[in-house]
């Protein structure tokens, strides 16, 4: 049966009601399609901190990486503050937040690139010991090396050191973040 020989069948009031019920349905379809994902979901700081996070992982590889030959760069600090910056807006867009609109988002990147600078010194530390290691004679792997890194340097008494290495990390980060955010505001 087609449309037409089904609207036949009704009364003028129920042609209406059925016009009206369609037209809403495809209203709706349309503010569905136009509304951002989870336009009203409580989650949506969290998801941008967490996409602000995976934003990071770039710049932690490189910081391992370049770190792992005792070099450290402001320019990778500025990596990871761009990287989670920029994960954060993107994610906040697509999920109908505003990026900053509030002092948590604010504070979460923040504190998401103290985390991804942190990480980036420990994993660089990491690969410096077990190449020290494996020359000492010590088979450690990399992986054995980033979980018990704290043990290793009590053993190694360089605990300091490294305390050191993480605030010159957070100094280079803020320095790079800083120089960067100077440059995309001109």
């Amino acid at each position: 049966m087609d449309h037409e020989t089904n609207r036949s069948n009704l009364t003028p009031e129920q042609q209406a009601e059925l016009s009206e019920m369609l037209r809403n349905m495809q209203q709706r379809e349309q503010q569905q399609k136009d509304e951002p994902i989870f336009a009203d979901h409580k989650s949506i700081p969290v998801l941008a901190l967490l996409a602000a996070f995976l934003g990071t992982i770039p710049g932690i590889i490189i910081w391992t990486i370049v770190g792992s030959f005792g070099i450290t760069w402001s320019l990778v600090g500025a990596l990871i503050v761009a990287g989670a910056l920029l994960a954060y807006s993107f994610a906040c867009d697509r999920t109908g937040g505003e990026a900053f609109e509030s002092l948590f988002g604010f504070i979460g990147v923040i504190v998401v690139c103290l985390i991804a600078v942190y990480l980036g010194v420990h994993f660089a530390w990491a690969g410096m010991i077990s190449k020290v290691m494996r020359e000492e004679g010590y088979p450690l792997s990399f992986g054995e090396c980033a979980a018990r890194l704290y043990e290793l340097l009590g053993i190694m008494e360089i605990r300091g050191k490294f305390v050191g290495a993480v605030l010159k990390g957070y100094l280079f980060s803020i320095i790079g973040g800083i120089g960067l955010l100077s440059k995309v505001k001109k």
